[in-house]
């Protein structure tokens, strides 16, 4: 888990752990960092990076797609092939 040290505009010096460890670690010791952090609350402060910060997002919306597209398929599958009958009896193609 990174240890992370950083200094605010205001010249506060902060420092926080990052939730995430990587085995081999993604840093090196004393090697400069992006840290992205609301002004408002510096407190809460991450690393910045692209993995850090979309990849749960957008894995877990993957997760949620699948079901959609069987879904989808599914029904493209199971069409009516010579189109519909409406209770009229008049037919849709």
């Amino acid at each position: 888990m990174p240890l992370v040290e950083f200094e605010t505009k205001e010249g506060q010096i902060l420092r926080f752990a990052d939730g995430i460890g990587t085995i081999p670690p993604e840093y090196e010791v004393g090697e400069n960092v992006p840290v992205l952090y609301d002004p408002a609350e510096p407190e809460k402060a991450r690393v910045y990076s692209w993995k850090r910060i979309w990849f749960a997002p957008l894995f877990i919306s993957a997760i949620g797609l699948l079901p959609i597209l069987v879904g989808l398929g599914l029904a493209l599958l199971m069409r009516p092939k010579d189109g519909v009958i409406l209770p009229s009896g008049q037919r849709l193609s």
